[in-house]
């Protein structure tokens, strides 16, 4: 009996697949491995033995929720009508949306290990060159149901900065990252997806989710799609950390780099100085014998309180409250 393979490398040279057993006590299916085998044999009787197949250029899959989408960057050269795509050794080039410069793919492939061939015609000077190229690329299981969801599916009102929680009831699979996708307003949104422990998911939208847009968090399941949808808060008053050097009696943040100066005593050293002013007395000698202590040392305590000034007061409930809480990757402050 085989054991499970999967790819040590997705790129394919020479025509021939490099894989690696596993310790896996999971069996690929026969049907599977033959299918595998015979592209693998198609490949080589293709002619994709030759590196250099820089007019073809496969990326990686793009796992939604149904389908699997595979991009392919193309030469300009490549002769119309001349392009083809084999899975796991048959012909898929009439589902594929072709234009000038590449290709894309996509299917319902089934979980476990895959093998895609892209050939084409290009002209090379004054003549015609077949080129190939071959990607091998592992499909992940579906997710288990989930546990718990933050935010919860039908909320309103979430921060457009928000991160998605996702704990599952079950292990994930290796390649859960790329099976997930983040649609606002029926409009893609890029994410980076985290995955801690073996059931949990860390979905860290790319810039900040439009406001009032009605979210849609999408994943394979058993037996379908699942959904987290949620609606996120209109457009408020901007919120920001106060930072204002130009005000000499600014004590926030702190610390703050911008209070050491190079030490005249000692070359390429630096040494603390802080200046307050502006004051008020009997405030001024309060504030001047607070800094009086610091001057001289060559840096902070390593166990000093951080400060910063907010814009707007924030909200009790969605601040850490203990060590513990802080070291949550999904805690506000940390």
């Amino acid at each position: 009996m085989i054991d499970w393979l999967k790819p040590k490398d997705p790129a394919v040279r020479g025509g021939t697949a490099i894989l690696q057993r596993s310790t896996s006590s999971r069996s690929l299916p026969g049907p599977r491995l033959c299918r595998l085998a015979l592209a693998g044999l198609f490949a080589f009787l293709a002619g994709c033995g030759d590196p250099d197949s820089g007019p073809i250029a496969i990326q990686a899959p793009n796992y939604g929720p149904e389908l699997a989408t595979l991009e392919i960057d193309l030469s300009r050269d490549l002769l119309e009508g001349t392009l083809s795509l084999h899975l796991d050794g048959s012909d898929v080039t009439a589902y594929a949306e072709v234009w000038s410069g590449g290709a894309r793919l996509a299917l319902p492939i089934d979980t476990g290990p895959h093998l895609l061939l892209v050939r084409g015609e290009f002209m090379e000077g004054t003549s015609s060159v077949s080129r190939s190229q071959i990607e091998l690329f592992l499909t992940p299981p579906p997710f288990p149901e989930v546990a718990v969801a933050t935010p919860t599916s039908g909320s309103i009102d979430v921060p457009v900065t928000d991160w998605i929680h996702l704990e599952f009831a079950g292990d994930l699979g290796a390649a859960a990252r790329d099976a997930v996708s983040l649609q606002c307003d029926g409009v893609a949104h890029p994410i980076d997806v985290h995955v801690f422990g073996s059931r949990e998911l860390v979905i860290n939208p790319k810039g900040e989710l439009p406001a009032a847009a009605q979210c849609r968090l999408s994943w394979r399941a058993e037996g379908g799609t699942r959904d987290l949808a949620f609606r996120t808060a209109g457009t408020g008053l901007p919120a920001f950390v106060n930072y204002n050097r130009t005000s000499s009696r600014a004590t926030a943040p702190f610390p703050d780099d911008f209070w050491l100066r190079p030490d005249p005593q000692r070359p390429g050293e630096v040494r603390l100085q802080i200046e307050l002013s502006g004051f008020e007395q009997p405030d001024q000698i309060f504030f001047d014998s607070f800094v009086s202590d610091t001057r001289g040392l060559d840096g902070f305590s390593p166990i000093a309180h951080l400060t910063i000034e907010l814009s707007e007061p924030p909200d009790p409930q969605s601040l850490p409250h203990t060590p513990i809480e802080s070291m949550d990757p999904m805690a506000s402050v940390g």
